[in-house]
């Protein structure tokens, strides 16, 4: 940006600079924003490598603990990080009736997105 005189006075230059910042950081702090949820794993579906892929459904003394996703289940897609240690620790944690927790994201089509997990 080139800072002509009398076009863009340097007071106006400089408070544009700072909203555009703000703006970015909100962008960025949006899209970064974990939150966790935990339980017994009610229930497990598949579908397709980048559909969801794996599925989880929670339940915590019989309450969603995903009530900030537009569905009720969290997911990984098979091309995640870990995907497959993952999947095979779920299905263990599953199979065992055991308590997990999971820090998620809320993806643009608002569904939970796992990121990490905790037993």
């Amino acid at each position: 940006m080139i800072i002509k005189s009398g076009k863009l006075g340097l007071g106006r230059f400089l408070a544009l600079s700072a909203t555009c910042g703000l703006l970015a950081v909100g962008s960025i702090a949006q899209a970064t924003t974990w939150l966790a949820a935990g339980g017994k794993i009610r229930s497990v579906t598949l579908s397709a490598g980048t559909n969801e892929a794996f599925r989880i459904f929670l339940s915590n003394n019989g309450v969603d603990p995903l009530v900030s996703c537009s569905n009720d289940f969290a997911y990984l897609n098979a091309s995640d990080d870990n995907y497959q240690a993952k999947t095979a620790a779920l299905l263990s944690a599953y199979a065992q009736g055991k308590t997990v927790g999971i820090n998620y994201i809320v993806d643009t089509a608002g569904f939970c997105q796992i990121t990490d997990l905790s037993f």
